[in-house]
């Protein structure tokens, strides 16, 4: 972690949730992977490869891109325990169903959170549910969590 993640996370989040946060990272130290869920579902194939060679395989077993490949593209969304899933509109499916009483109170109570794992604060719900505006914030170069080269 560089100079410059601990400062944001000092600065942008609780002191309870910076200590929480500092005393995982030296007890976990090397054992210890940032990864976002809105990673896994826009490239799941790319933070597979990642996961895995963090766990030290120097290859990714064929069944696993097999799995991957066949259960993250398509999908039917009325089945509700279907492992398979269009993993790019999953993950802004929240944006569509969430009321705007729910956008507030999470919104409201976990403003420096959101910020800090770099993601935007939407503030209404019309901003919410425009997909044309990403869920990473892009305005802030000093989040926690860097968006991806290309990922929107």
């Amino acid at each position: 972690m560089s100079y410059h993640s601990v400062w944001v996370l000092l600065h942008r989040t609780s002191w309870s949730e910076t200590w929480g946060h500092m005393t995982l990272m030296l007890h976990m130290f090397c054992r210890y992977m940032k990864i976002r869920y809105e990673d896994i579902c826009l490239n799941p194939s790319e933070a597979g490869e990642r996961v895995i060679n963090f766990l030290g395989y120097s290859q990714t077993p064929d069944e696993v891109l097999r799995f991957v490949q066949t259960h993250t593209k398509r999908g039917n969304m009325n089945v509700p325990y279907s492992t398979f899933r269009n993993s790019k509109d999953m993950m802004q499916k929240w944006r569509q169903e969430i009321v705007h009483h729910q956008l507030k109170q999470i919104e409201d109570t976990c403003d420096h959170a959101i910020r800090a794992l770099g993601f935007r604060v939407f503030h209404d719900i019309q901003h919410a549910r425009n997909l044309n505006l990403s869920v990473f914030n892009d305005e802030d170069p000093e989040s926690y969590f860097q968006k991806p080269d290309g990922l929107k």
